[in-house]
């Protein structure tokens, strides 16, 4: 609990007053977690951590989340960290998707960000002598010794992030119209209903250190049921609360079929789940494949463009857009074209379990959609990765809410709808 935790950091910071300082902290998993929460505090001004320590190296490091218990989101940092940071991590770990491990690091300003990967699952790494990551992590340590300005190695895994940090500075939500057109836009899944079937769980349980299998079942039976929600299913929403409130007109963003058949997640072979943790296993446990995102950002961007071309959007609308799982992905592209080819801001872009791994080559840049309010919609069950890059996205708004069945989806989205600020 939240008291358990501040025991655990008063320990800490009495270990490092009784034996330190020391020049710098390291850890892995959970003791990577305890070092960042000492250099936070430090930074945010807690005379316990303050000059006790000069640099950290952390191996696979997660963050907090916004809607974990007791109150975790809040101990995020409220600033981009400036202490020199060595991290690494695997995109094969066992433990998390990889993108929790992406997500801490955002939390360290770029200019103290050293980042490597390795093929190791989740362990500390065995680093080999003249390996391009030994060099970096002897460079790092050395700099850090006779107390040199740390000069960021801008490898390849470096430049990845290096242009996305996370806190943002936000915008407050958009003052809308009272008498303009309101419409919802809703991207369906252009797969239809899909993903693995709640049955499945029970074979998931043969995998060491499983989730429940009840819990497994649960977020699979509601991705399923969201990947198979219909326009026809926000319209009887819509209806159902327009007494007395805005009247949302919805509008279903019709899919050409050619869109249906391409190749939106990867394809992934079956692994051995007889071992945990071992590594050279491949693919992460954890990296669902309708968490990831396949096809090349250009011909998402070309599907959206497409698609625009079918909508009656008037340049004063007040238009939203809900995203239903691979079609969530479809709705952010959306609103890039929107932005770009319609100079049509959204005052709310809906994403109800979206993936959260996109291809890197031609991403959206930090901001792509300006203040653009993004809402996270997903279950409390999920175990897809952090949605950084949706976060990261927007200089607007940004909040993450839970919901375990349908009817309270399309309730959380339509009664925002219907409820926006007005002028």
């Amino acid at each position: 609990d939240s008291s358990a935790f501040h025991e655990v950091m008063e320990e800490f910071a009495q270990f490092l007053a009784t034996t330190g300082p020391y020049d710098g902290l390291c850890g892995f998993d959970m003791g990577a977690c305890l070092a960042f929460e000492a250099a936070r505090l430090a930074q945010e001004g807690d005379a316990r951590f303050e000059k006790r320590f000069r640099y950290l190296m952390l191996f696979s490091a997660r963050g907090h989340r916004e809607l974990a218990k007791f109150g975790q989101g809040n101990l995020r940092p409220k600033a981009p960290l400036q202490i020199p940071t060595y991290l690494g991590w695997s995109m094969e770990d066992d433990s998390k998707q990889y993108s929790n491990y992406e997500d801490l690091a955002l939390y360290i300003h770029p200019d103290f960000r050293g980042v490597f990967f390795h093929d190791q699952g989740h362990r500390p790494p065995n680093l080999l002598k003249n390996t391009p990551q030994c060099i970096q992590l002897d460079a790092f340590v050395d700099s850090a010794r006779v107390d040199l300005e740390y000069k960021v190695s801008q490898t390849k895994e470096v430049l990845m992030y290096k242009d996305f940090w996370l806190p943002l500075l936000r915008e407050p939500l958009p003052v809308v119209s009272t008498v303009a057109p309101r419409k919802l836009l809703v991207v369906e899944d252009p797969l239809g209903e899909h993903g693995p079937a709640p049955t499945e769980a029970k074979d998931r349980r043969r995998f060491p250190a499983q989730e429940s299998p009840d819990v497994c079942a649960k977020r699979l039976e509601i991705y399923r049921w969201v990947t198979g929600t219909t326009a026809a299913d926000f319209a009887a929403e819509a209806a159902a609360i327009a007494g007395g409130a805005a009247v949302v007109e919805i509008m279903e963003v019709p899919f050409r079929p050619e869109h249906h058949g391409l190749p939106w997640h990867p394809e992934v072979k079956s692994r051995d789940t007889s071992v945990a943790y071992a590594p050279g296993q491949g693919r992460s446990r954890w990296m669902q494949v309708e968490d990831e995102i396949s096809l090349p950002w250009v011909e998402a961007r070309r599907v959206a463009d497409e698609l625009l071309e079918q909508l009656a959007l008037g340049v004063d609308d007040v238009v939203g857009i809900v995203g239903l799982g691979t079609g969530a992905h479809v709705a952010f592209a959306l609103a890039e074209a929107m932005m770009k080819r319609r100079r049509l801001l959204p005052v709310r872009l809906f994403t109800v379990c979206p993936p959260t791994v996109w291809p890197f080559e031609d991403a959206p840049t930090l901001g792509a959609l300006v203040n653009t309010p993004i809402r996270y919609l997903t279950c409390p069950q999920s175990v897809a990765g952090p949605p950084w890059r949706l976060e990261t996205a927007t200089c607007g708004a940004f909040s993450h809410s839970h919901f375990e069945d349908k009817s309270t989806m399309l309730k959380l989205v339509m009664e925002e709808m219907t409820t926006l600020c007005s002028d």
